[in-house]
This record gives C-alpha cells, structure tokens and sequence, in this order.
C-alpha cells in the first residue's frame, strides 16, 4: 500500500470508530444527565433525536460539499467541529445548552461518512479491502462506546467522556492536515485507481438508492430489536432475559464486523453485483431461519445473518466508487447516507408498531420483505445497467 494510502486509512478508521462513539455518547451517561438537569428520559431522549436527525440530514449536502471543497478537507473539518462541540460541553450549565450543543455536533458528523467514503474510493486502490477495515473500525467504535464512556462518566463525572474524545478529535484534525490534499499532490506520487469506466444510467442507480433506503430501514430495525427477541427466545441459565439478549446481540455484531472485512476483501476480487446478490440471498435464509428456528438454530442463524448483512456495507461503497463518475461521487455519498440513516432511522419507530402489535418476530419477517424487494431491484439495476452501458466522457 501506497505511504499516502496508509495515512488516509489510519485517518478515516480512526475517525470512523470515533464518529460512533460520539454517535452512542448519550446513552451510557442516561442516568447521570437525567441527575445533572434535573430532567426525565424523554427529554434526554429529545436530545438523541435531535442529533440523529441532523446525522442524517447533513449527509447530503456534506457530499455535495466533498466534490467542491475536497474530501480530506472536510474530514478535518468534521474533526474539528465535532471535537469543538464536545469540548464545548465543560460549559453547558443547563439542558438547553448541552442539547443545542449536542445537535451541532450531529450537524458536523454528519459529514463524515459521505467524506471518507469519498476519500477512500478516489485515492486507494484496493478499495474494496480498506472499505472492509473501515466498517469494522465504526462497529469497534460502536461496541466500545457503552463501556468506554460509563466508566469514564461514573468515575469522572458526565462531562469527562465529553471531553476526553473531544480531545482526541482535535488532535485527528491536527494530524489530518498532514496528509495534502489532492489537488497539492504529485500525480506520479499516487497509486493507479480503478475508478467509473462508464456512466451507470440513472433508472439502476435509482433503484440502487431505494434499495440501500429499505437495508436501511431494516438495519435500524434488526438492531434496535435483535437483543429482545435473542432474550424472549433463547434462556441462558443464571442469566436475566436483558443480559442475556445483549450478550448473544454482541456475539452476532462480532460476526457482521468480520463479514464487512470478508466483504470487502472479496469485493476487490469479484464482480460486486454477484457479490451483492449472494450477501442478500444469505441474510434472507438465515432470517428465516431466526423467525422459524429453536433456541440453538435461532443464535446460528443470528450470527450467519449478520456475517451475510453486514458483507453488504462495502459492497455498495464500492459500487458507487464504481459507476459514478469521479466528480460527483461525493453528491452519491451524500444520498446513500441520507437514506441509510436519515431514512433508516424511522425503523425504529416502524418496527415498534410492528413488535407492540404483532410481536417481535413481525419485524424480522418485515426484515425479510425489506430485503426481498432490494435484492429484486439489485437485480433490476444490473439487467438494466448491462444493457444501457456507456463509456464515460
């Protein structure tokens, strides 16, 4: 690997593993912010939602600023923003002030995914397995949160965890602008990358976009439920219901890190439309055999399920760096990650509907159909994209 390459990538997996922990910064600190403000769960819950909401809505307009600012460049400045607003919360005296704090610091990660996944797909050139690294970096990111950030919270105080990453972001951002930006780099001193060789027409990345939209939903969905139903299910001697439906959810979120590393790496290697059509296939079969299957096939199929689910990710990264022309990759970014969490995000509130009305099982059987319809339009976008090919200008 190229030395620019190496930097990028401890960049991007760093700064990915750390967008997660400010993204699950909240919820371990529950009962310290409810004691600090004097306030309930809700309205600690309000501050979630503001955060996630401009998580997601910032995604596109970051993407359309990573094809006119540079991706790099907005890499240090989500670094900055964020670590700013974190550090910002030594001074928040009241619950307005650290949710309005809060919420801008949603509004600056939400440039992170469209950036990086910019970068990384214009300037590596085995994509595909640095796609795979930096996907398990987010789910370390999203696993260490709890217990990284209550420790720190119940020793320190509720602000210490704040300030700790918000610390180490600034001193990313620092790093960052060590790495130059494209346009300030040899041509000669850059690796050769495969990028769009032709135009995807418009009609297959539609149905892409809207495919990515439903995985999404599914995913807020599987992840937000998965621990319940393992816990109704499976009975673990000793083991209360909610611990044991979180320790076997933990089992199945270490399998879906290595299936991003094992999608990414055999992105590189195979066709990423064959590739795309095996890892639905499998998450279909083995979400069936969740919602149909005993005790020991329901946890089997969990972790089979997740390996298949999770192998999607840098699948449809590598897609986009693929058939998108390079000047507008980052505006491409930008929807997918709209979808994914902005539109995503309303599987939780769906999946509650379905689960308070029908049970758990309705929302992996909902899962199910979600991931029937995608792999239907994935098959659409490739007939379709075969038979409109054309070079790129």
């Amino acid at each position: 690997m190229h030395k620019r390459e190496k930097k990028i990538l401890l960049l991007t997996v760093t700064a990915h593993a750390l967008v997660h922990i400010f993204d699950g910064m909240v919820a371990p600190l529950l009962p310290l912010l409810v004691r600090e403000f004097e306030t309930n769960y809700f309205r600690i819950g309000v501050v979630v939602t503001m955060f996630s909401i401009l998580f997601g809505a910032g995604a596109l307009p970051a993407g359309i600023l990573a094809d006119r600012v540079g991706s790099r460049r907005l890499i240090t400045i989500y670094l900055f923003g964020a670590g700013g607003a974190f550090i910002a919360v030594a001074m928040a005296g009241s619950y307005w002030g650290y949710a309005v704090i809060m919420a801008v610091a949603g509004l600056f990660c939400s440039t992170y995914h469209p950036a990086s996944n910019t970068l990384i797909g214009q300037e590596i050139a085995a994509r595909g397995n640095a796609f795979g690294i930096h996907g398990i970096a987010g789910s370390v990111g999203t696993a260490a949160a709890p217990v990284i950030v209550a420790w720190l919270g119940s020793r320190l105080g509720w602000r210490a965890p704040h300030l700790v990453f918000g610390v180490t972001a600034v001193l990313l951002a620092l790093y960052s602008l060590r790495i130059p930006v494209r346009a300030d780099y040899e041509a000669h001193e850059r690796p050769v990358i495969r990028l769009a060789t032709e135009i995807a027409p418009a009609a297959s990345m539609v149905a892409f976009f809207i495919a990515a939209g439903l995985l999404g939903l599914a995913y807020r969905a599987n992840m937000m439920f998965l621990p319940a139903f393992l816990g109704e299910r499976v009975s673990l001697e000793g083991i209360d219901i909610v611990t044991a439906g979180g320790l076997l959810a933990t089992v199945t979120l270490l399998s879906g890190a290595v299936g991003q590393y094992l999608g990414g790496r055999l992105v590189d290697r195979h066709s990423p439309e064959g590739l795309y059509i095996v890892a639905l296939g499998g998450s279909i079969v083995f979400l069936v055999f969740m919602v149909l299957g005993g005790p020991i096939v329901l946890v089997g199929s969990a972790i089979a399920f997740a390996l298949f689910s999770f192998m999607v990710q840098p699948i449809q990264n590598d897609m986009l760096a693929r058939y998108i022309p390079e000047k507008r990759l980052g505006t491409a970014y930008g929807v997918h990650f709209l979808l994914v969490f902005g539109g995503g995000s309303f599987g939780g509130a769906g999946g509650g509907y379905l689960a308070d009305r029908m049970g758990l099982a309705a929302v992996f059987v909902a899962s199910i159909l979600a991931f029937l319809v995608s792999a239907m339009l994935i098959f659409f976008m490739i007939w379709f994209r075969r038979r409109s090919r054309r070079p790129v200008a």
